[in-house]
């Protein structure tokens, strides 16, 4: 709304390009970047609640004097009447209008999305054998919270395994977390992350024939599911079998053996009952025996005994295989085998998520997913002046003379526009399945298309976390990697001693619990240069599983190798994590010289 200073400081040829209504508008207060802005222009007001998804805004401002610069990503606050926040969101895009040259008064139009767009904007990555719901979702908050985000209500929903998050946006885990669990999950007009069952929080009024809330004339009851169906598969990723045990025998000429399933975990092997050592194929030596996840073959190591026939070889391992998941509800084949007059009535649907590692969690999706589309729901539209609704809570509404008999509706969808001076609120609510809008579907056409690329390239299966350290060195370091040069022309001094050669300045990476090591290996790949050295180290999902880890490490010298405590501590840094068989982690060091 505009103040008198203001119009006063038009010219009549510029008033006249507003009607009195579009000056002096309803008390609607705009924030954008925390300056005041006032009221938007009339009858340019629109806001759009959906649940689950982006809720979007758009409003033109009236600029006397072109005094106001917007920008993408600008925070806007909208409230109504009586300050309660009705919107919170970014400018999605900012457009200029000239109303009079040059730029005397313009309008800007603004576009803004709300909250949904910070998960939108941060990618997610982690790995869970055992978790919940609940978990997930503190995990995407420990993200978010760099952007503001803070908890809401946050309940634990059910317990899941074996999930898989690689890279994905924090949306996409919400998302996934929330359809495992049957929940819901949003972002309020205060940056509070909520997490809860369906219909957790009631409406602030109901429906009825005697209530003054709804407009006359503006009901509207439309009865379908275009998603129906009675019975779900979920197809997965790989699952987990029990622990397997395979009994060989040697031929006098075979080295390699073939398991019944493709091996998740490191082998246990016995070779007429001795314990037989047991190394990764094409990254380690001196081993027994080799073996690759996903792979298999299990092969002997060419200096080894062939096995005779009198050789018993036994392994056990926890293999894997492509899961899928099936249920059903009897009930609603029986009614819609009645309805149909014909036929089977069953209604099959097919859901594919590489992210579902488990039988249990495929088990937990697909009655999550019949529970929500194995019914024929009612969808209300009505308009209403009345505030104090939400997309996300749930409404009775109760008109018998249209059929509704105190149903419990879910609000999926509210429209906010101006209307003679006052917000006119358009609601829409479900009761059974919530049908998804056009943006909603487009998007998850492309994240299967991107999951289905994902797993077909075999990267479905790891998290591959990645963690860069870095340190400076400086010429009171000792030793050093920099100033202990070997060989060399000039004699170094005794303090740079002991002397480096490239291959040993940084070899091997070491993990640490409690400051006490537990794990090594070589390093993966290095680059040396006068005044940097990039080191990176690759710890594959099969390694340093369970232990939680406290500090990371390189050690180098001469006497370094594969042995714990040899060699010399060249660097050691802080980091915290309990690393499992889902993930595999890439720890990329820069080591820098100023002099």
């Amino acid at each position: 709304m505009s103040t008198w200073e203001e119009v006063g400081a038009l010219t009549w040829e510029e008033a006249g390009a507003f009607t009195w209504q579009e000056l002096f508008g309803y008390e609607l207060a705009i924030e954008i970047a925390g300056v005041a802005i006032g009221s938007p222009r009339r009858d340019s007001f629109s806001i759009q609640h959906r649940l689950e998804e982006r809720s979007t805004a758009s409003f033109q401002i009236v600029d006397k004097g072109d005094g106001y610069a917007f920008e993408y990503g600008q925070e806007v606050i909208i409230r109504d009447i009586d300050s309660d926040i009705i919107f919170g969101g970014i400018i999605s895009e900012a457009k200029k209008e000239q109303l009079t040259p040059p730029w005397a008064s313009c309008i800007h139009h603004i576009a803004c999305t709300d909250y949904h767009a910070l998960a939108d904007r941060r990618v997610f990555l982690a790995a869970y054998e055992e978790t919940t719901g609940a978990d997930i979702v503190y995990d995407v908050l420990d993200v978010l919270s760099e952007e503001g985000v803070t908890e809401g209500e946050i309940q634990a929903g059910e317990d899941l395994e074996n999930l898989s998050f690689n890279r994905v946006m924090c949306s996409e885990a919400l998302e996934k977390a929330a359809e495992l669990c049957g929940f819901t999950w949003f972002i309020d007009q205060e940056k509070r992350l909520y997490f809860v069952a369906r219909g957790t929080y009631s409406a602030a009024w109901d429906v009825a024939p005697t209530g003054a809330h709804v407009r006359q004339g503006s009901l509207e009851i439309v009865n379908g599911n275009p998603e129906y169906r009675n019975i779900q598969y979920v197809q997965g990723g790989q699952a987990l079998t029990s622990t397997q045990t395979e009994t060989f025998v040697g031929d006098g000429t075979a080295r390699s053996f073939a398991l019944r399933y493709p091996p998740a975990k490191q082998p246990t092997i016995t070779l007429n009952g001795a314990a037989q050592t047991i190394g990764i194929k094409a990254d380690t030596t001196g081993y027994d025996w080799y073996w690759s996840k996903g792979d298999l073959i299990l092969a002997q190591d060419i200096s080894g005994t062939v096995l005779e026939a009198t050789d018993e070889l036994v392994v056990q391992y926890v293999g894997s295989y492509k899961l899928i998941a099936k249920a059903s509800q009897a009930s609603e084949i029986t009614r819609q085998a009645l309805a149909q007059g014909f036929g089977s009535g069953k209604i099959e649907h097919v859901a594919k998520d590489a992210a579902v590692e488990s039988q249990d969690s495929a088990m937990a999706m697909a009655r999550a997913k019949l529970l929500h589309y194995a019914r024929i729901g009612t969808k209300v539209r009505y308009e209403t002046f009345d505030s104090g609704l939400a997309a996300g809570v749930l409404q009775e509404i109760d008109y018998p003379v249209a059929g509704l008999d105190a149903i419990q509706a879910l609000i999926t969808a509210i429209e906010i526009t101006s209307e003679g001076g006052k917000l006119l609120y358009r609601v829409e609510a479900c009761d059974g399945p919530v049908e998804d809008s056009w943006e909603k579907i487009f998007c998850r056409l492309a994240d299967e298309t991107k999951r289905s690329s994902s797993e077909s390239l075999g990267e479905a299966d790891v998290v591959q976390g990645l963690e860069e350290f870095s340190k400076v060195w400086t010429s009171s370091d000792h030793p050093n990697p920099f100033l202990a040069v070997y060989p060399g022309s000039a004699t170094p001094a005794d303090v740079d001693f002991p002397c480096l050669a490239d291959d040993d300045k940084l070899s091997y990476c070491v993990l640490y619990t409690g400051g006490i090591e537990f794990f090594r290996k070589p390093i993966t790949s290095q680059t040396i240069g006068a005044t940097q050295i990039d080191t990176i180290c690759l710890i594959l999902a099969t390694e340093a599983n369970g232990t939680v880890i406290s500090h990371v490490g390189l050690w180098g010298g001469d006497t370094c190798s594969a042995t714990a405590g040899s060699g010399i501590e060249m660097e050691k840094h802080a980091y915290v994590k309990t690393k499992n068989s889902l993930e595999s982690l890439q720890l990329n060091f820069t080591d820098t010289y100023e002099a």
